[in-house]
């Protein structure tokens, strides 16, 4: 028997990765980033740990979308880092559902525009 397993993961140089199971337990919980900033070799690090840690059997996997109105530095590495990820689940055979940061904010919240910061608290 295969125990579903549901994924979360949130490109950033921190990327959030999560694997629980269908009640809520934490299989796997982490911080995944590099030592360096140099890329692509950060990036590439990042979707391998991620790929990794992944089963295409079993997880359902949930993948926060780009920010469209995102704006400064940080821009492009996590556009670069989102297809260097959505790329390498794609060519290891797995399927992914692209979540808007939008739809992620209200159903964490019930409010969609809410900010990052302010989101900690709803969902504990």
């Amino acid at each position: 028997m295969t125990i579903k397993r549901y994924v979360g993961i949130d490109p950033s140089s921190k990327t959030g990765f999560y694997i629980g199971d269908k009640d809520g337990n934490i299989i796997y919980e982490n911080d995944i980033f590099h030592n360096t900033d140099k890329d692509p070799e950060r990036m590439i690090h990042i979707a391998d740990t991620i790929i990794s840690k992944l089963n295409v059997k079993t997880d359902v996997i949930c993948i926060e979308g780009f920010s469209y109105n995102s704006k400064g530095r940080g821009v492009l590495f996590q556009a670069g880092l989102g297809f260097i990820i959505r790329e390498n689940l794609v060519r290891n055979g797995f399927h992914y559902y692209e979540v808007t940061p939008s739809a992620l904010k209200k159903f964490a919240t019930g409010n969609g525009t809410m900010k990052k910061e302010a989101m900690i608290e709803p969902i504990k």
